[in-house]
């Protein structure tokens, strides 16, 4: 748990994953401003993803976190609480490595994993690669959303209605393969040797996630003194899954009532 002195609305950047968008959020970013009184939610795309899919996706997290950084700073300087599923925790903690003198008062890293620390194989568990080499491989849009929500969630394999929602979005913003592939290759990419950082990092994981293994998370934090809690039910896509119990827990991260570590403010 962590302590930050209350000086207004906290400010959220919200980051999603490997070729997924603002539109993924679903109702996670309300659920946040329902619990957090006149917050300050932002939901920012990666390059190829969602508004920015016209752009070609860099093959680096380095470029990813460059990028992120320079939009952020650009639409408002008061420091922001992070929070990034799988690639997109990915980018917010090569920020925090990168640039680690900036005012980020905390990360929320949701079933990320980092190359150095964790195995290959244990990074993108086999049978996650070749069921999204699968769902790519379906043309239907609402066919490949259904392959993809089996994959990444366990509470909405069969929610046809969420699949054709995911499709509208596909059609609206579409993905290029190619950038699902050069995202691919900057989350293999993605090495630290050290994790360490000034910047308090809450790490959230699925018991039941099938696209990466819980040691992934277990020795982000082992390496970064991070806290950790696990959903025991819920697959990759957590906010998706839970986004109540995501809620719950960046609450309780955030309690005033804990003195264990301070955020930055």
């Amino acid at each position: 748990m962590v302590h930050v002195t209350d000086k207004g609305p906290r400010r959220f950047v919200l980051v999603r994953g490997l070729g997924r968008e603002a539109g993924h959020w679903h109702t996670f970013d309300r659920d946040l401003r329902e619990s957090f009184a006149s917050a300050i939610v932002e939901r920012h795309d990666l390059p190829g993803n969602g508004e920015l899919w016209h752009e070609p996706s860099p093959i680096s997290t380095a470029d990813m976190a460059a990028d992120l950084r320079r939009r952020v700073w650009a639409q408002d300087r008061q420091p922001p609480i992070l929070i990034g599923v799988s690639l997109g925790a990915m980018v917010c903690l090569d920020w925090l490595r990168r640039w680690p003198s900036d005012a980020v008062v905390g990360l929320v890293a949701i079933n990320t994993s980092v190359g150095g620390i964790s195995r290959p194989w244990e990074r993108l568990r086999i049978v996650g690669l070749l069921d999204t080499l699968a769902a790519l491989a379906t043309r239907d849009p609402i066919a490949r959303e259904r392959a993809i929500l089996a994959l990444t969630t366990t509470g909405h394999a069969s929610n046809d209605e969420l699949a054709r929602q995911h499709a509208a979005i596909y059609r609206a913003r579409p993905i290029a393969r190619r950038n699902v592939l050069r995202q691919s290759l900057a989350a293999a990419r993605f090495r630290a040797s050290s994790l360490a950082t000034p910047t308090p990092i809450l790490l959230l994981n699925s018991a039941r996630d099938r696209m990466v293994a819980a040691s992934c998370s277990r020795a982000i934090a082992a390496a970064s003194h991070a806290q950790l809690a696990v959903h025991p039910r819920a697959g990759h896509d957590l906010t998706l899954d839970d986004p109540s119990w995501c809620v719950a827990q960046i609450a309780q991260w955030l309690t005033p009532s804990s003195r264990g570590c301070t955020l930055r403010t």
